[in-house]
């Protein structure tokens, strides 16, 4: 009797010691709150009041949605567990989508706090490019014209054909930064040999009016890229030969 004992003491320890105390513990229930929040800008980086942005669930029907507060907090409770696309809307703000929220917990915070911009009002006013010493410069004019106090935004898209567009292209530029007409944008072989470009190709491109804060983002049914905060107001494209 004493060794079972014994026996039933050693199994119990380990037992014990072999529980994960770490293991996150799965969900008891099917549904919780999914909360998170937004923090909101002008085009520029002037943050701007949080309040009032429209935050859903995108595909929902009827639509489940809520609106931030004054700290750009948002909220939905008893929201089935579920991997969800978040939608965020206001006016003067390009649609903004955030993709792959994963929901199982009776409380899930989103990790995600995206900073979002106005759309911009920046036209471009002109472009052209020119080959010095091996490398491309692209010459860009905004309206109106940007400055060290009062900065504009751009972004310059790529592509093999004049058709080129936010829609249409092989590559595009990150959000680029305009202090003075013209602001040149410089491209190297190297950097058009990694968007897919080679020597002695002719490579179109075009230029778009952007916000510090782009909301660009991965259209979730097609996968396409989508840039809603460009200004359309733009020269026509141009092209260069790749060194």
């Amino acid at each position: 009797m004493r060794k079972i004992g014994i026996l039933i003491i050693l199994l119990a320890i380990i037992s014990f010691w072999s529980c994960d105390k770490n293991d996150t513990p799965e969900p008891t229930g099917t549904e919780g709150e999914l909360s998170g929040t937004v923090k909101l800008f002008d085009e520029g980086t002037q943050e701007l009041s949080n309040d009032s942005m429209v935050v859903s669930i995108y595909g929902s029907n009827p639509l489940i949605s809520d609106t931030t507060d004054v700290n750009g907090n948002y909220s939905f409770s008893k929201l089935k567990y579920g991997t969800y696309t978040l939608t965020f809307t206001k006016p003067n703000y390009g649609i903004y989508l955030l993709n792959n929220v994963y929901h199982n917990q009776e409380h899930t915070k989103v990790q995600q706090s995206p900073s979002l911009g106005q759309r911009s009002s920046t036209h471009i006013s002109a472009i052209s490019s020119k080959d010095t010493l091996g490398s491309i410069f692209i010459f860009i004019n905004t309206d109106p014209e940007g400055t060290t106090t009062s900065p504009k935004y751009f972004r310059v898209f790529f592509h093999t054909n004049d058709m080129v567009s936010y829609s249409d292209f092989t590559a595009y530029s990150k959000v680029l930064t305009a202090k003075k007409n013209p602001i040149e944008y410089r491209l190297n072989p190297h950097v058009l040999e990694d968007m897919g470009f080679i020597s002695g190709q002719e490579v179109w491109y075009k230029v778009y009016g952007e916000s510090y804060y782009s909301n660009a983002h991965i259209e979730p049914l097609k996968g396409k890229h989508i840039f809603p905060n460009l200004n359309l107001i733009s020269a026509v494209a141009n092209s260069f030969i790749v060194p």
